[in-house]
């Protein structure tokens, strides 16, 4: 199960809170909403009636506050360095939330809703509703644009893999066909000029065939080798299934029992303490907050099991909100209605535990999507390795065919053919013989394989290549190399990086002690760690065959300086 994040931690706040999260729709209805709840819920400082007056004053009150908000970013906060922005962003919130709670008492006194003048009250409750609905909607805004960007660059790239994996062996076959038949038949053309000319021709034509034809062409592809790339997918919008995000939000053993009430006491002290002693206040929410926590934790234990399930978590929430309401009847003894916190109670934790809910389990849902496309990604990333490296051994073989196999066969044709005794009389259907058979051996092209020494055997080599040079010291466990000979392909190219990476640390690095580890991470992957004491400093500028090896032939590598040694990780795919 992928590791949640929530939007609004305390760790993610800095990076997240962004005037371009802000000032956006989700964040003014949100808010906008709440206000409206907390006002007409609120039955301590907002009294009965004037319903049309209200709406009108929220709805105006609302659009001021934007309209501050925005005057506020583009003349202050866009001019302040970046590590400085949600501070002032913040800041712009809270003076807002202030005067909107001044314009707010001031507002309903002149249309005579209210009789009394009592803007401090509004001031802090304002405040505290405003601060904290902005805060959270604007960070659940940027987790969402967060997990959008991240799961487009996923689907880009998953598109992308696709459409290697079911169009690359195919081309690439195409390809590969091509180039053979292409020197194949470059090959046979000289060939064919042989027949019938003296031995001296003959001569000449293989010398040249030699010289001018198989090693430029054996150079040219061992050069001029590019991996096959596919073109690049279309944008692709993620759409979240708001069905399954409400279905999954019902869970009762997912309600935020802790962090609900801490959010219902932080919105209400302005106002109770308007009407009761700091102190009481204070005792009265310890006891409000002790009686929410009580109940929530009972019921997290009844329905620690329980999946989604609409009417027990209704249950759950009326239940957890009276609780708390009964919880404050003591705080309210000696007011004109001593239930007046009671209505507020339930009403706002609903409020609350329904925002949160569906909040959080669209950020699971999103999480949950990231978490499949970085899996599908990963194993697309394996496949369309293990593709692009049978490509990239088929030339290497090719170009060992024609330089080592091929050029070596016809040397000791041509050594042959210019031993051969000229007096004699059958040489004529000598050399027609000798002729067939380059013929046939060009034919061989088309039956090339590339079968690479033993991993064991290669880094014997290389440890009695340097040892008058460097140490160098191999931890190869004999169940890892079993699983590695079984895999051609990911030995091959193990066999081809290996001595590039040693070379580029004795050569460059000027290392004399390299470590060479080989280790199973997982059951499809295998990773080559070489840590040695060269310069990291001077490898890095030799950006030559070795990184070109190391870019074509695994799935990821990096190299890096640590404890005074330079470490090279790199890792390949491995068929299960």
């Amino acid at each position: 199960m992928p590791e949640s994040h929530s939007g609004w931690a305390l760790n993610k706040f800095w990076q997240n809170f962004r005037p371009a999260y802000l000032l956006t729709w989700p964040v003014f209805f949100t808010t906008y909403i709440w206000s409206m709840l907390v006002h007409f819920t609120d039955s301590m400082i907002n009294g009965p009636g004037y319903l049309i007056r209200r709406l009108i004053v929220i709805t105006g009150l609302q659009l001021l506050l934007f309209l501050f908000v925005y005057v506020a970013i583009k003349v202050f906060v866009d001019r302040i360095k970046a590590a400085y922005v949600p501070a002032a962003l913040l800041l712009a919130v809270a003076i807002g939330a202030l005067l909107r709670g001044y314009i707010f008492e001031y507002w309903l006194n002149a249309w005579n809703i209210t009789y009394e003048f009592n803007p401090s009250v509004r001031m802090r409750a304002s405040l505290a509703n405003l601060s904290i609905v902005f805060v959270i909607t604007t960070l659940a805004v940027a987790n969402t644009r967060r997990y959008h960007m991240i799961n487009s660059k996923l689907i880009l790239e998953r598109q992308r893999l696709e459409l290697t994996r079911s169009n690359a062996q195919i081309s690439i076959a195409e390809m590969d066909k091509t180039l053979i038949n292409s020197i194949e038949s470059q090959l046979k053309l000289h060939v064919d000029e042989m027949k019938g000319k003296d031995r001296k021709e003959i001569l000449l034509l293989l010398r040249n065939l030699i010289d001018q034809i198989v090693q430029p062409l054996s150079r040219k592809i061992q050069s001029e080798y590019t991996p096959w790339s596919p073109p690049d997918g279309q944008p692709n919008k993620l759409r979240i299934r708001w069905k399954d995000v409400l279905s999954q939000s019902f869970r009762p053993n997912q309600i935020k029992y802790l962090i609900i009430p801490i959010l219902m006491i932080v919105i209400a002290i302005p106002t109770v303490s308007s009407k009761s002693s700091l102190s009481e206040t204070l005792w009265g929410m310890v006891k409000v907050y002790l009686a929410a926590i009580i109940v929530g934790k009972i019921f997290r234990l009844i329905f620690r099991n329980s999946g989604s399930n609409p009417i027990s978590y209704l249950l759950v929430i009326l239940t957890t909100g009276f609780a708390m309401g009964v919880a404050s009847l003591d705080l309210t003894k000696d007011y004109d209605n001593e239930y007046a916190l009671v209505p507020p109670a339930i009403t706002v934790y609903m409020i609350a535990s329904l925002i949160i809910s569906v909040l959080s389990s669209r950020e699971q849902a999103a999480n949950l999507i990231t978490f499949e496309l970085a899996n599908t990604v990963k194993e697309l990333q394996r496949n369309v390795f293990r593709i692009r490296e049978e490509q990239r051994q088929r030339f290497q073989s090719l170009s060992r065919f024609l330089h080592g196999h091929l050029q070596a066969f016809l040397a000791s044709k041509y050594l042959e053919i210019e031993k051969m005794d000229s007096s004699l009389l059958d040489n004529s259907l000598y050399l027609s013989e000798i002729i067939s058979e380059i013929s046939e051996k060009v034919g061989e092209i088309h039956r090339i394989e590339g079968n690479s020494e033993e991993l064991i055997v290669v880094v014997r080599k290389i440890i009695e290549s340097w040892e008058k040079v460097a140490k160098i010291e191999p931890e190869l466990k004999p169940d890892v190399l079993a699983r590695i000979e079984s895999d051609q392909l990911c030995k091959s190219a193990l066999v081809d990086v290996l001595p590039e990476l040693v070379f580029n640390g004795i050569k460059h690095g000027q290392a004399n002690n390299i470590k060479i580890k080989v280790d199973l991470i997982d059951d499809d992957l295998v990773r080559l760690v070489i840590t040695d004491n060269g310069s990291f400093e001077l490898v890095e500028k030799a950006n030559g065959g070795g990184t070109q090896i190391l870019n074509e032939s695994c799935i990821s590598w990096d190299r890096i300086r640590k404890n005074a040694t330079t470490v090279t990780t790199a890792d390949f795919a491995l068929s299960r």
